[in-house]
């Protein structure tokens, strides 16, 4: 053999991490209730449109995979970075996980952090979010979320954003994606807006980024003292209340998948988002599973922040695929 050797590409440097900490095969995350991780030599197609990320073609290891069955991302937003998942859960897995929420929270009032050994089925789901991120979960990682978005008496425009916007970087500077199950079918709105998203104006966009190091959370129509600040909330919010950028409307079974940091480990402005109120047509509202993912205590220095999330971020870019 004659020749230079190649520079390591990402996923040749994401596989030698993985290996390094432990964390392929993972033999012990399942990704599904009957099927889990299984070990064999790569040998997926450059051009196939599985998601699964494999072991480099040099390495005969294992490859991270659900088999033929193999649930696919759709890339939807490169600003954010987006991917869904339209069938992520079934009807009865939906079920179940609105079940163990109401059986967990008072009466009238669904907003429960739920431990993932209280669920095997929620313990495999957080198994396939962490192989969707390359990273397990650990305990600096807010517990799983299910909430319930009760329907409002009178859906019109101007109280859509009834809740305001947020970064998910507001609870802990360090997550870096986010993964929202949606558990019900909504006929009326309930979407997940993000106003920033690339199809926005330029002051949209711009509003957004003034606001990151000012603010976590915009509370609809709240008013400051600070102009510059109370322009920019009023810009976004009124954005998101006409639907512009990015809009995910909730299907019982769905996951969204977003990126709430940069590929430097920065914060994107364009993940700025909110949940849309829900008309009074749909019965019980919406219920949604909230899953956020952290960067582990070991990699927060500044450099190894930024190559993190970049790895993570071209999880699923055309070397992956």
């Amino acid at each position: 053999m004659t020749g230079v050797m190649k520079e390591p590409s990402v996923t040749h440097i994401l596989y030698m991490y993985l290996f390094a900490i432990g964390i392929s095969p993972l033999n012990s995350l399942c990704l599904n209730r009957s099927q889990c991780i299984s070990q064999t030599k790569f040998n997926a197609s450059p051009r196939s449109k599985s998601k699964c990320f494999g072991a480099p073609p040099t390495h005969a290891a294992t490859k991270m995979c659900t088999s033929s069955s193999a649930r696919s991302l759709t890339r939807i937003s490169e600003s954010p970075l987006a991917f869904v998942d339209e069938a992520f859960l079934d009807a009865s897995e939906c079920a179940e996980l609105i079940h163990l929420a109401k059986s967990r929270s008072e009466a009238g009032y669904h907003d429960v952090a739920i431990k993932a050994e209280d669920s095997e089925l929620l313990t495999s789901m957080l198994s396939r979010v962490s192989i969707l991120c390359a990273s397990e979960s650990h305990p600096d990682e807010a517990k799983p979320n299910i909430r319930n978005t009760p329907p409002i008496l009178e859906l019109n425009r101007g109280r859509l954003m009834n809740r305001g916007l947020h970064l998910d970087t507001n609870g802990n500077p360090f997550r870096y994606a986010t993964a929202l199950v949606y558990l019900s079918d909504v006929k009326a709105d309930g979407a997940t807006v993000f106003p920033c998203s690339e199809p926005s104006k330029v002051d949209i966009r711009a509003a957004g980024k003034a606001l990151v190091d000012k603010e976590q959370t915009i509370a609809a129509r709240r008013r400051r003292g600070d102009k510059e600040v109370e322009a920019a909330e009023k810009e976004l919010i009124d954005a998101a209340e006409c639907m512009r950028g990015l809009s995910v409307y909730p299907k019982a079974g769905k996951l969204l998948l977003f990126y709430t940091l940069c590929d430097d480990g920065s914060v994107d402005p364009s993940s700025w988002h909110g949940g849309a109120a829900v008309g009074n047509e749909d019965g019980e509202g919406k219920w949604l599973l909230q899953i956020f993912k952290t960067i582990p205590v070991g990699e927060r220095t500044p450099e190894k922040i930024a190559q993190f999330v970049h790895i993570r971020r071209h999880l699923h870019d055309e070397d992956f695929v």
